[in-house]
Formats: C-alpha cells, sequence, structure tokens
C-alpha cells in the first residue's frame, strides 16, 4: 500500500467485494492496463508474433494455446476474434505508449497483417470476418496469413498434441507438450517461456507478490493455472 492509500478503505471494500459481492479481489498497482490486460495481451501477442514468424497457421495455433495447456476454448485468434481486434489493437497500443521502460515493449506492435485486417474492417465477431470467417451455419472458415485470404480449415496432427492427449493431468498434459521437441513444442516452449520472463520481470511493479498475479489471470483471462503456477508444474528448475 503507499502512502496515498488509506488502509482501512482498501480492508473495508475488499471485505464487502469478497463477502458481500462474492468476487475476488486483485491487489494491483496502478500501472498501465493493471495486471490481466498487461499479461493476457503480451501473452496473445507473443503468440501472434510467433505465429507469423514461425508460420504456424492460426486453427493450430488455437489448437495449441487452449485447453490443451489450461487455457479458454477460445484459445488465441479465436479470443481475439471475440473481444474485437481493435480493441486488442488499443489495449496493446496502450502498453506501447505508456510502458517506455519495458524491455519487451515491441511485443507490442502490431503486425501489418493484423493492421491490415483492422483497417479492412475485419474486426473479428462483430463485424463478421477476423482472423475467421463465418461462410454459412457450421461453415467457418480461417485466415491464411500468406494469402491473407480466407480457406477452410485444416487442423495439422503434432506430435506433441497426440502425446499430450494421452495424459490425464493438466501437469502431465503441459509438460508433455511444452518439453515436445517438434514445431507445435518448441512454439509451446517459445510463447510459454518469454511469458513466464515477462511475468517475472514485473514482479513488484505491477503487483507486490505472485498469488496476485497468478488469481488475475484465472480471474480475469480465466487460465486453469496463473503463471507461476504453471512455472512451478513445469518444474522451476527446469523452466530455469
Amino acid at each position: 500500500y503507499s502512502e496515498f492509500n488509506n488502509k482501512e478503505m482498501i480492508g473495508f471494500m475488499a471485505d464487502f467485494m469478497e463477502n458481500v459481492l462474492g468476487k475476488g479481489v486483485v491487489y494491483a498497482k496502478d500501472t498501465p492496463n493493471f495486471i490481466a490486460n498487461r499479461i493476457g495481451v503480451f501473452g496473445m501477442m507473443v503468440t501472434v508474433n510467433e505465429a507469423i514468424k514461425r508460420k504456424i497457421n492460426i486453427e493450430d495455433v488455437d489448437g495449441l494455446t487452449g485447453t490443451l495447456i489450461g487455457r479458454p476454448k477460445s484459445a488465441t485468434f479465436r479470443t481475439a476474434d471475440i473481444v474485437g481486434l481493435d480493441v486488442m489493437e488499443f489495449v496493446a497500443n496502450t502498453a506501447y505508449n505508456k510502458c517506455l521502460n519495458d524491455p519487451h515493449r515491441e511485443q507490442y506492435i502490431i503486425p501489418s497483417q493484423i493492421k491490415k485486417l483492422i483497417d479492412n474492417g475485419r474486426l473479428g465477431q462483430k463485424s463478421g470476418a477476423g482472423f475467421y470467417k463465418k461462410i454459412s451455419k457450421g461453415n467457418i472458415h480461417v485466415l491464411d496469413f500468406e494469402s491473407m485470404d480466407y480457406r477452410p480449415i485444416n487442423k495439422k496432427r503434432f506430435k506433441a498434441v497426440t502425446m499430450a492427449r494421452e495424459k490425464n493431468s493438466l501437469e502431465g498434459k503441459l509438460k508433455t507438450a511444452i518439453f515436445s521437441d517438434d514445431d507445435a513444442g518448441n512454439f509451446l516452449w517459445s510463447v510459454t517461456s518469454q511469458s513466464l520472463i515477462y511475468c517475472a520481470t514485473l514482479l513488484g511493479e505491477i503487483s507486490d507478490d505472485i498469488v496476485n498475479i497468478d488469481n488475475a489471470m484465472c480471474w480475469g483471462f480465466a487460465w486453469e493455472k496463473g503463471p507461476f503456477k504453471m512455472w512451478d508444474i513445469l518444474g522451476f528448475k527446469d523452466v530455469l
């Protein structure tokens, strides 16, 4: 708590929110995008940037970054479509323009392909097309970054996914997928490691402890486990 905050008022408000409203309270510091959007949108941007760099298809990225690793079914690109690409751009721009000392700030720059979608009014679900496009009932097409046109969904089969799906626990799935030595495993390791480093870097800046960061991601972005619990599950030393 800073000297500008009244501890009694904070205690009273937290008690009211938790015990009367039945909500979870996150103690954040007054920084751009607070906790969940700062980390969540960073994770989305890293995933998008790596997908473009590694030429991994949108539907494959969503297959890797959803329920397989304890995230919502909408994963990355589908989530962006639901939220709206213009909203994603707005939150990313806030971080880029206001977090001037952020060592990973360049991740928030919107890639040209996505800028093109936004400029063309393809903002996601609300405009009928974004990363996905509904052709007819039950028939969804997906954007191809190479051609910038829509095509039928065609998911690849990855060793990492096949092996991870055989595991019953999230721990088993995470370890198997992220440490798998194929395109999918290498992709997941890249985005996971960058996100974990980012969370560790921001500790003390956006929140005083790891519990509030984990709670913010679980409650705000519906992650099954927060980043630091995920780090423990993967094995602290193995990740290090």
